[in-house]
């Protein structure tokens, strides 16, 4: 591991202490009083950039002693690989369509070559994937450039760099410097400790942060790197799409699907606007098909929303095949107004052997299952919609529905006496734990292989949406079998409010209707529970 130097000391001075420790290490900025001449910023293009922006930063002025970089420890001091990231989700910044960048703007605190030639930095832009939150997922090259820096201190940089964002998606930017060349090449990103809205992270493959790594859990929680995007909003920003509107609205191995996208119209004045299917594929053995590859939106208003279905004119595909599992198809749309085709990832249904079209709880299980939430229970085509929920497993359930598939919970560390640290789902329960979500069943056990009731999964689901601090609203008395002054009514309540649970039994109100608390909760229920309270959706726009 890398050893840590404490903020304000001179490199050298920490030197000796690290070296038996790591060959790398994070260090700190030399002091002041370099020979260094401060460096004017980079020009803008020359072409027109902008004239849209967003940044994370309070302020954009560098600081000096605040950065840190991954260096060598064998006497030349130089900087090895380091990479410093922020990542931006469009919609956070009020950015509903595309976003075509044109350049980004950073800090140099600290830029010494050896030679003093300069040295190289390179901006990256990778569009993040949506089944994970950075940094975890995968990342897919966007734009990239590489400049030779000259040697500067605490100055502020343009550099002009190309890519297009699609719309609603998360962007993520990197801040890359190779290893150093000559012996003295010196290297620090601007950075400040005025606030930031988001993370800053590094990774350095020399000091063993392959990925990258919240600064703060390195220790330094107040060093922001300094970054502003700038670019230009695309006209159109995708506001729906409906499959197989007139069937179960899930698409199927074998049947000719029609897909309905709608846009919303961003611009000031009106556009007509044409779209096309550029691609389908879908994961081998099945293939696809494009039945009807154009479709028709018209024209749309400023400031208004359609359809293709509006003018009965969209499109339809088909994917053929045989078998169970997860499988997922990739539809490519590009409009008469847009440079850029936008990907959509499509389920295609029919996974699970035992719970087929009619099963009330289909299109949740495949939902569930699309979000990686669940993998099915005794074999990869069964998911046994009508055994019943552990306590165990909902751990599982309910932390996956709400941080994604990707989330790996700490180390057990032996929490509750009835769960062994070397447990499966030990992680799980104890983080639900640690977040106040439960306290076990009483006398220190957490009861892993009790079902799940109903009260009881109204507490757990709005106390992870919600934290553990929530208090839902008094009840009223909704439900015919949940009295007012029980403990759990105003859990139960509440989640009938939201549209989660109509009860078990009868309704709607006026008419009796009865919730059946103690009733153990089914994996089918479970599904619907998990996908109605954390927002699951099959298909995105």
């Amino acid at each position: 591991m890398p050893a840590f130097r404490a903020r304000g000391n001179l490199v050298e001075s920490a030197l000796a202490a690290v070296l038996s420790l790591s060959s790398f290490a994070l260090a700190d900025p030399l002091g002041s009083g370099l020979p260094v001449s401060p460096s004017p910023a980079l020009s803008a293009p020359e072409v027109d950039c902008g004239p849209d922006s967003f940044t994370q930063n309070a302020s954009t002025a560098p600081e000096a002693q605040v950065s840190q970089s991954c260096v060598i420890q064998d006497g030349t001091f130089r900087h090895f690989d380091t990479s410093w990231w922020r990542t931006f989700r469009l919609q956070d910044y009020g950015i509903e369509g595309d976003f075509d960048i044109c350049q980004i703007d950073v800090a140099i605190e600290q830029a010494i070559s050896g030679d003093g030639n300069g040295q190289p930095l390179t901006v990256n832009l990778w569009l993040n994937s949506e089944d994970c939150p950075f940094p975890g997922g995968t990342r897919e090259l966007l734009g990239t450039t590489s400049i030779n820096l000259t040697d500067q201190d605490l100055t502020n940089l343009t550099v002009a760099v190309s890519g297009i964002v699609p719309a609603l998606r998360e962007v993520a930017v990197e801040i890359a410097i190779p290893d150093g060349v000559a012996a003295g090449d010196i290297f620090f990103v601007g950075s400040n400790t005025a606030a930031q809205t988001r993370p800053t992270y590094l990774s350095s493959v020399a000091c063993q942060f392959p990925e990258p790594v919240d600064m703060a859990s390195l220790g330094y929680p107040d060093a922001h790197l300094i970054m502003t995007v700038v670019g230009t909003s695309g006209p159109v920003g995708p506001a729906g799409i409906v499959v197989d509107g007139p069937g179960n609205s899930i698409i199927e191995l074998g049947e000719p699907v029609a897909i309905e996208t709608s846009y919303e119209n961003l611009t000031a004045g009106d556009l007509t606007i044409q779209g096309s299917l550029t691609g389908l594929s879908a994961p081998p053995p099945y293939t696809s098909s494009i039945l009807d590859g154009a479709a028709d939106f018209g024209k749309i208003s400023a400031g208004q929303t359609k359809s293709c279905a509006d003018n009965t004119d969209c499109y339809t595909v088909r994917f053929d095949g045989t078998g169970f599992g997860h499988r997922d198809g990739i539809v490519d749309e590009t409009l008469s107004v847009t440079a850029a085709s936008r990907s959509r990832t499509v389920h295609i249904g029919g996974s699970f052997a035992d719970v087929p079209t009619t099963n009330i709880f289909y299109r949740h299980v495949e939902t569930l299952l699309h979000h990686g939430v669940t993998g099915g229970c005794a074999t990869a085509d069964s998911y046994c919609p009508g055994e019943i929920t552990l306590r165990k497993q909902m751990a599982v359930f309910l932390l996956k529905a709400l941080l994604s598939a990707c989330y790996v919970p700490p180390a057990a560390t032996g929490v509750f006496l009835d769960v062994p640290v070397n447990d499966t789902f030990a992680p799980w329960i104890e983080d639900l734990a640690a977040r106040g979500i439960t306290g076990g069943c009483g006398a220190g056990k957490f009861c892993p292989d009790d079902p799940v009731k109903r009260k009881q999964m109204a507490v757990f689901l709005l106390k992870t949406l919600e934290g553990s601090a929530y208090t839902p609203p008094d009840a009223a008395g909704i439900f015919d079998d949940v009295a007012a002054a029980d403990t759990f009514a105003p859990w139960i309540e509440e989640l009938y409010k939201r549209g989660v649970t109509g009860g078990c039994s009868g309704g709607p109100p006026p008419a009796p209707i009865f919730f059946c608390p103690e009733n153990s909760v089914t994996r089918g229920q479970m599904a619907a529970f998990l996908t109605l309270t954390f927002n699951l959706v099959l298909y995105r726009p």
